[in-house]
């Protein structure tokens, strides 16, 4: 489209008429000008031409609403309009149909609004799903998908987003589904805590799954079934040796086993359990053998428990020693 004309060359770029009883000469009008004008009215009517032509429209000298037609049938095309009047006004407007709107970014907090796949990641279905199978990074967009870790050999690592990255109470769900424990690690000098404790990262065994929520801006807090071994954990803590071992169960039952070589007709003999019991052991049994060397044939055993030990007696006709297993269980 064209700028604007240049007006008409008088002093005050008007047009004055001409006074023949004083000799007053009216303003005159120059070709340059009338040229002017014609070119700024083609010029606007191209416009409009053009206007009408591409909605659809085509040009009848006997209609005058023309245009207001075109542009009211392309507007709607986005809503139902009888007339312009029909748009939906800016205060508490009332929205029919099926409106769209764009998805907020991930963790928006604004009052902007938010359409259905933004509701359904809010309200605790997952955005969608992620898969590692071998050592990398987690990137901070992963935070709501489940994530599947498949890991195709032993020794990888997964490292968590920096805490810098998300916002409190991002969430990262991971679930080993593969035949390989891997590792998740912290970024850089990023906390995490597991039952009461601070650490740097965590194993994490076929079927487990560990959850690592941003708390506070200060630290991940880890929880899930990977996270009931950490620390000593009062829920499921487990430890086994060659011959020895326990298990914590989540009521506060706790099983133990020890062994070792007890001498015949002794009074009792102690075997340390791998744990004292906090409050007591409940009840103790033992057997003879089961692989550890035999120095007799008639023999019987006796097993007493207490907090801290099993007590010990086997009986036999014939001096020397017996191997022995115990078992415990206790709170």
């Amino acid at each position: 489209m064209q700028d604007l004309m240049s007006p008409v060359d008088t002093q005050d770029s008007l047009f004055h008429d001409g006074n023949p009883a004083n000799g007053t000469i009216g303003t005159l009008v120059t070709a340059l000008w009338l040229n002017a004008v014609q070119s700024a009215v083609r010029d606007v009517q191209s416009e409009l031409k053009n206007l009408l032509t591409g909605f659809g429209g085509t040009l009848d000298v006997q209609k005058k609403d023309q245009l207001k037609t075109v542009l009211l049938n392309a507007l709607a095309n986005y809503a139902p309009l009888d007339a312009l009047g029909a748009f939906a006004p800016l205060n508490s407007a009332t929205l029919t149909g099926t409106p769209k709107s764009t998805t907020p970014d991930q963790f928006d907090n604004t009052k902007r609004i938010a359409t259905m796949d933004a509701v359904q990641r809010a309200v605790g279905n997952m955005a969608g799903v992620a898969t590692f199978v071998q050592t990398g990074s987690v990137s901070a967009s992963v935070a709501g998908k489940w994530i599947n870790c498949a890991m195709t050999a032993t020794g990888q690592v997964l490292t968590l987003p920096a805490l810098s990255a998300v916002p409190d109470g991002a969430t990262f769900i991971f679930q080993s589904l593969g035949n390989q424990p891997f590792t998740i690690v912290r970024a850089g000098t990023d906390q995490m805590s597991a039952n009461g404790g601070i650490i740097t990262g965590v194993l994490v065994k076929p079927g487990d799954v560990a959850i690592f929520t941003r708390a506070g801006g200060a630290l991940w807090a880890f929880s899930g079934s990977a996270a009931l071994r950490v620390n000593n954990s009062d829920l499921f803590g487990l430890w086994w040796g060659s011959s020895i071992g326990y298990q914590r169960l989540p009521s506060g039952l706790i099983l133990q086993w020890t062994s070792g070589t007890v001498p015949h007709n002794a009074l009792q003999s102690s075997l340390a359990w791998p744990i004292a019991f906090p409050s007591a052991c409940l009840a103790a049994w033992g057997t003879i053998g089961s692989g550890i060397a035999v120095n007799a044939v008639d023999r019987s055993i006796g097993v007493d428990g207490n907090a801290g030990v099993a007590l010990v007696t086997v009986q036999s006709s014939n001096s020397g020693s017996s191997g022995v297993r115990c078992f415990g269980v206790g709170i």
